[in-house]
């Protein structure tokens, strides 16, 4: 779960909208691989993941098309999380990561000057809201069993 725990989210501000796509496109990444990675881990929220996953893509690919995205970007994570992690666990810990990239990204939005960066990042904190809440449900599902 270190995987999930260091990707830090920038100080709003600091290095500007390039930065914190840089940053955001790495935290989607970071989402879709550990959810990948649990799919199959727990039966019962296999489809959770799996959609999570995909919204994380939909997520990323909308940052990769903003024009002030940085290019050359390779933000593959590294490494799973350890294979007897608590799936809930880290479902809880992608839920608040995907929240506090949609803050992000929601600021990123209100202060993009070109209306193409504004789009993505609102259509990235869309992505990231829906993942933050297919997470919460199925954490708050497993836990009423």
């Amino acid at each position: 779960m270190d995987q999930i725990g260091n990707t830090q989210a920038p100080v709003c501000g600091s290095g500007g909208l390039p930065d914190t796509l840089a940053w955001a496109f790495d935290a989607f990444e970071t989402i879709r691989s550990v959810a990948r990675d649990c799919e199959d881990r727990a039966p019962q929220l296999f489809a959770t993941f799996m959609m999570a996953a995909g919204v994380a893509v939909e997520g990323r690919n909308a940052l990769a098309d903003a024009p002030s995205f940085p290019l050359g970007r390779s933000g593959a994570p590294e490494g799973a999380p350890p294979v007897g992690a608590d799936v809930e666990r880290i479902a809880d810990e992608l839920s608040a990561l995907a929240e506090v990239l949609a803050d992000r990204l929601s600021q990123a939005a209100a202060v993009a000057r070109l209306p193409e960066d504004r789009s993505a990042c609102e259509n990235a904190a869309e992505s990231a809201h829906g993942i933050g809440r297919l997470l919460a449900r199925a954490s708050d599902e497993t836990a009423a069993r």
